[in-house]
């Protein structure tokens, strides 16, 4: 590794640092600032509709197959839809829940790494399969590989919902820095991490004493394993259960208040959810079912409502039916060699020079060596 190597990846964690909480947050909140919701729910609903967002410029971009220059120019939006509401956006950031949020954000961002940081080498045991997953799938968009690639052996594309992957490409083809696995961690433990906002609102739910509130669930958080687990290790989990958990949020919200808008965005939310990971979907089709028998008849304007809600489920519906029936499924399982590995329990087969190279850097690259 040359001598400034640590270097340079410090600067690109710290431009990933600047670029994602401006993306993660101001082009949603653009839409939202006038909306009359509490200013927790106003900021995790611009969270939530502004990595929506990204994801479907990003989806289009690969879609139309045009240069990929064209993300700096989301970059650029997110940016102008800050610069357009920065008053609003002060307004709500001074706000004492938003800001005790904010800490209680931070402190474990800060906590994490650190966890992080002690990892010198990612086997992963018999997980490692899932760290090596995530990450060509990333590449999978970030290098536009072909469409017939697998991710892995009997494993296409199609069998993991696209959106936290093409986040990933997104902010990695910013950051200009290659193909690096380290800026592909942190991005996905800032995206995992931004669950601890819901969490928040739902906390406000269960007692009244704010300070104490905060301080227990940052506790819970930083010294649960579970959630430490599910946070430091690449995967999409966490980021479905911050969609879902919105979701719900809005949705009941919405039916105690009557506010059609929470309800629609409610479903939206669980929506993105399963474009995060498809294990969304039952919380989807349990809020639907129970929408269509017990909420919409108590609406005025239920056909209105209705042809909100439709289209939302619909088309997350189709979606997944599209994918399962989708070409990029292989059409012969018998062209897959599987063998178990002993030691590591990974499934193998004859990756190719590049897959294989890709895979042994991954097991073997020290992650602290960026920051120690």
């Amino acid at each position: 590794m040359p001598i400034n190597a640590p270097l340079a990846m410090l600067e690109s964690i710290g431009v990933l640092l600047i670029l994602l909480p401006v993306c993660s947050l101001a082009p949603g909140f653009y839409f939202v600032r006038k909306l009359r919701w509490n200013p927790l729910e106003r900021f995790c609903a611009s969270i939530g509709l502004s990595l929506f967002l990204i994801y479907g410029a990003t989806f289009l971009i690969y879609v139309l197959k045009v240069s990929g220059q064209w993300h700096w120019a989301i970059a650029a939006a997110c940016v102008l839809g800050g610069l357009l509401s920065i008053h609003d956006l002060l307004r709500l950031l001074s706000c004492h829940q938003v800001r005790r949020a904010l800490l209680g954000f931070v402190f474990l961002l800060l906590w994490a790494v650190l966890l992080l940081s002690l990892v010198r080498h990612y086997s992963g045991g018999n997980w490692n399969i899932d760290w090596f997953e995530q990450f060509k799938r990333t590449r999978f968009f970030l290098e536009r590989l072909p469409t017939h690639t697998l991710i892995l052996p009997g494993d296409p594309l199609p069998a993991r919902p696209p959106l936290m992957n093409l986040l990933g490409a997104y902010f990695l083809f910013l950051t200009q820095s290659g193909e690096r696995f380290e800026l592909f961690q942190v991005v996905f433990l800032f995206l995992n991490l931004l669950v601890f906002f819901p969490c928040c609102l739902i906390a406000r739910a269960l007692t009244k004493r704010a300070p104490k509130r905060m301080v227990l669930l940052v506790a819970v958080f930083a010294l649960s394993p579970l959630f430490v687990q599910n946070l430091t290790y690449s995967w999409t989990k966490l980021l479905t259960v911050f969609y879902v958990m919105l979701g719900i949020w809005l949705y009941l919200a919405g039916w105690r208040k009557r506010d059609s808008i929470r309800i629609v965005a409610g479903f939206v939310s669980l929506a993105a959810g399963v474009l995060v990971h498809y294990s969304a979907g039952p919380f989807m089709v349990f809020l639907a079912l129970h929408y269509m028998v017990l909420v919409l008849r108590k609406f005025k304007d239920r056909w209105r409502e209705l042809l909100a809600v439709c289209p939302v489920q619909h088309s997350s519906v189709e979606y997944v039916v599209r994918l399962v029936d989708s070409d990029l499924w292989p059409k012969n399982d018998l062209q897959f060699e599987y063998c178990h590995h002993a030691n590591h329990g990974v499934c193998r087969q004859q990756f190719g020079k590049d897959q294989t190279q890709h895979y042994r850097h991954l097991a073997t690259a020290p992650f602290s060596g960026c920051f120690l």
